[in-house]
């Protein structure tokens, strides 16, 4: 998996050297905010036994998003945009880094 800062998704694409897309998350080209679209995702993490995706969406906007490994949205933490102040440990600000390890827990670098 692999994010795109520019186009606003996440890819998976094949690792047989031909790089098919798999599976993509978000619309290409196309920012947004809503549980289909990313701003400037900054990077993406796989749970190894669930398969479930961790999406870091932390530019333009503070939250990350799970979905199942089939690409359905399950739930998101963070929110609004990185320009509207708020407070709560609930809220995120411009992080660039997500990675996951023991269940049940994700790291997220916050700056």
């Amino acid at each position: 998996m692999q994010s795109s800062f520019c186009s606003h998704q996440v890819l998976k694409v094949s690792s047989d050297g031909t790089d098919r897309i798999l599976l993509a998350l978000g619309e290409a080209f196309t920012p947004g905010s809503d549980n289909s679209h990313f701003c400037q995702p900054t990077d993406v993490a796989v749970d190894t036994e669930t398969g479930n995706i961790f999406v870091s969406d932390g530019y333009c906007n503070a939250r990350i998003l799970k979905f199942s490994a089939d690409g359905e949205y399950l739930s998101q933490w963070g929110a609004g945009k990185n320009l509207i102040p708020r407070s709560g440990l609930d809220q995120l600000f411009c992080f660039n880094v997500i990675k996951t390890s023991i269940k049940p827990f994700s790291h997220v670098k916050n700056k």
